[in-house]
């Protein structure tokens, strides 16, 4: 049985008497240890299915199924208490408070989720190393910058140390410079885990297990690289223009 399942997964968005199928009867599965590349042009519905997948978010219709139960069903706070325990998230854009220095930005989220406290400022004196911040402790969050900020939530998600690692992919949108520190960190966050990816660049795509390519709120082609690649589809004409198209970008 797969690790994770989900079945004719749907959702809705309405306004007003307008209605929008952002995801439209999506089925897939996964194994545990498993990457995942999500691939597909801006307004796909990647980003929604990544949000169906975290709990972040409820589907209007389908299923999605851990280790044989129903997780939609459960009540919102057993939801919380899952999604707490087992997954962590490395977005492009997140919230930082600004008058907390970076320790603080890392350290007062995890005590809202209930971590202990007898090994955290050692722990996250250590994450700001492995992510090439620790000289920035003192610093106030809203002058640090973009890449910055990008690995203040990876250091977030290295002390989490969920099963379940959950990207949009880190280094699309981020200066040279922070380029080189991010990719390290996250390959040191990513060892032995479930990896779903948002992914925008093709060196990151081609290593994955399985890739998911989303087309107007379905998945339209779905397999590895080289399999995708043995089609004439979506994915091969992705990669053959070797340039930006249709939102994607192959940097």
């Amino acid at each position: 049985m797969p690790w994770i399942t989900c079945k004719d997964l749907q959702k809705e968005y309405r306004s007003g008497t307008q209605s929008q199928m952002a995801l439209n009867h999506v089925d897939f599965s996964l194994e545990q240890g498993e990457y995942v590349a999500i691939v597909g042009k801006s307004g796909s519905g990647k980003s929604t299915l990544m949000n169906m997948l975290g709990l972040i978010d409820t589907p209007t219709g389908g299923s999605i199924i851990w280790n044989g139960e129903q997780v939609l069903r459960y009540p919102e706070r057993k939801k919380t208490q899952l999604r707490n325990q087992m997954i962590g998230y490395v977005f492009q854009a997140f919230y930082l408070e600004p008058s907390y220095t970076v320790y603080q930005n890392i350290e007062i989220p995890l005590l809202i989720a209930g971590y202990g406290t007898a090994e955290r400022r050692s722990r996250i004196l250590s994450a700001l190393e492995e992510v090439g911040l620790s000289g920035k402790v003192r610093q106030r969050a809203d002058s640090l910058s973009g890449g910055e900020k990008q690995r203040i939530s990876i250091a977030r998600c290295i002390l989490k140390d969920a099963p379940i690692v959950i990207l949009d992919e880190a280094t699309a949108s981020v200066d040279t410079d922070n380029e080189s520190y991010i990719q390290e960190a996250i390959n040191e966050l990513v060892k032995g885990k479930t990896l779903l990816v948002i992914a925008h660049r093709l060196n990151t795509i081609r290593q994955a297990d399985q890739i998911l390519v989303i087309s107007d709120g379905r998945i339209s082609e779905q397999g590895t690289h080289d399999e995708l690649m043995a089609k004439a589809g979506i994915y091969q004409d992705f990669v053959n223009i070797r340039k930006k198209a249709s939102g994607w970008s192959l940097a």
